[in-house]
């Protein structure tokens, strides 16, 4: 205990000096089994696991990192007797031991900046010491240490270190900003295939802020059962599709402009009405040419959860049975986060005649093969697809996105509306909803296989019948 506490007050004179810290001798009582069971928990809890190559390095050194994460349980295990503060503090040392670990391997790219920056504020929160409330989020790290707690005791190793990764995430989101000059450069120092910067309206908020108000993806109900569908045309069937393809330069009056949902985690609505959009236009000959409303998708789909996110197979269902109206009927109004009530809308905003755009029924499928998705851009328009987003995906400024590095966020659903090839990479061209100041004016293009962004291709045809 006198060494832990010893350990603390030189915290301070570390992240003044930038020096190394003190070695400290501990005594573990772990075996080898239970270590691997923390180190693959707490990896889990900071998202690492999706590192494929770095995960194996770790499980490979399982003697040095091992000794780390010793460290880490006799930390955590103290922590009621020390108080909250000082035991986050403490992890300060062990991310410094992690970093010199990484830095020389593959998890470098793919989880570096993270852990560098995990590291700096868990030294910063020991000079914070005597603050209750150290961070305002809606998780909180202090409770997620209590977890760990409970669960070391139990012998529950993996779910102690899950728990303890899941806070050190949590104080890492709640702290950092969701861009920074700092960030774009180290992901350009690793040469990806794509360029980052850094935008303005992203500085001013967290990490935890950004991933609450422009995501909104839900994967785990998607995808349906591959349905079979009668209107596909029979060419896009038989003849294989072309190497590459826009459906902006096929049907350039068709696919309408890239949008903005704003603080509101709708991009589910925004994807899907506009996929529903484009395909009417297409499927009409342009006889049915409207922006339609993700309004309303956002504040009547009642198996959906407005800027909380959404599922893409509930909302195409949603699209069949009861549609959307016009974006001039509803205009957008959950920028900010607010999302009016459906009960409230009775008539149209512009005072025009309300008119629902439908999908046909049983029309709407997932669709997970690469050929068949290119088939069906090709033979009915763009589609909505949904992936996972990592922290450097919202510094994107142009190229072919491949995940370089950063922690996990969450689901974002997207509108696909073509691909293509640039040497030996293939790609998808999707147009995101975060304005046109983003990216390649709103769009990108990203790898075939790339963070699930093939995985749930889905989409509904144009009911030109029943709208």
């Amino acid at each position: 205990m006198m060494k832990l506490i010893i350990a603390f007050a030189l915290l301070g004179l570390i992240a003044a000096t930038s020096l190394r810290p003190p070695v400290i001798d501990f005594h573990p009582s772990w075996t080898e089994k239970q270590t691997h069971k923390f180190v693959e928990g707490f990896f889990e809890g900071i998202t690492i696991s999706s590192s494929e190559e770095g995960y194996k390095q770790i499980m490979n050194q399982n003697t040095a990192w091992g000794s780390s994460f010793e460290k880490v349980l006799l930390m955590f295990a103290v922590q009621s007797e020390q108080g909250k503060v000082e035991a986050l503090a403490n992890l300060g040392l062990v991310m410094w031991g992690i970093e010199e670990k990484v830095n020389k391997s593959a998890l470098h790219e793919k989880m570096g900046y993270t852990i560098h920056k995990m590291r700096e504020i868990s030294f910063k929160l020991a000079q914070r010491q005597g603050h209750p409330n150290l961070i305002a989020s809606s998780v909180n790290p202090n409770e997620l240490i209590l977890d760990a707690i409970k669960a070391n005791q139990k012998g529950e190793h993996y779910t102690a270190g899950q728990k303890l990764g899941e806070a050190l995430l949590e104080l890492y989101f709640n702290t950092e900003k969701a861009t920074s000059p700092e960030f774009a450069a180290f992901v350009n120092s690793l040469n990806p295939t794509w360029e980052a910067t850094t935008y303005s309206k992203f500085e001013q908020m967290s990490t935890a802020r950004f991933r609450d108000t422009h995501l909104g993806g839900r994967k785990k109900r998607v995808i349906k059962p591959h349905n079979k569908r009668t209107s596909l045309s029979k060419s896009s069937k038989s003849d294989p599709a072309p190497t590459a393809f826009d459906s902006r330069e096929k049907w350039p009056k068709c696919v309408h402009a890239i949008r903005h949902q704003d603080h509101c985690g709708s991009c589910w609505a925004f994807a899907g009405s506009e996929v529903l959009s484009d395909r009417f236009c297409i499927a009409s000959n342009q006889t049915k040419d409207a922006v339609l409303s993700p309004q309303y998708m956002v504040s009547c789909d009642p198996k959906n959860f407005g800027c909380n996110g959404g599922y893409l197979d509930l909302e195409w269902e949603f699209l069949e049975q009861q549609g959307t109206v016009e974006d001039t009927c509803w205009p957008y109004e959950s920028g900010q986060g607010f999302v009016p009530s459906c009960l409230g809308f009775s008539a149209c905003k512009d005072g025009k005649e309300m008119h629902f755009y439908k999908a046909v029924l049983g029309s709407s499928q997932g669709i997970m093969d690469t050929e068949e998705i290119k088939a069906e851009l090709v033979a009915n328009g763009p589609m909505e697809t949904a992936f996972m987003v990592f922290e450097d995906f919202k510094a994107y400024k142009s190229g072919i996105y491949k995940h370089t590095t950063g922690a996990q966020l969450g689901g974002h659903a997207v509108k696909l509306v073509g691909y293509g090839v640039e040497g030996d990479t293939s790609y998808w061209i999707c147009a995101n909803s975060w304005d046109e100041t983003w990216g390649e004016k709103g769009f990108f293009r990203i790898a075939f296989g790339q963070v699930g962004i093939d995985d749930e291709a889905i989409a509904g045809l144009a009911d030109l019948i029943r709208s």
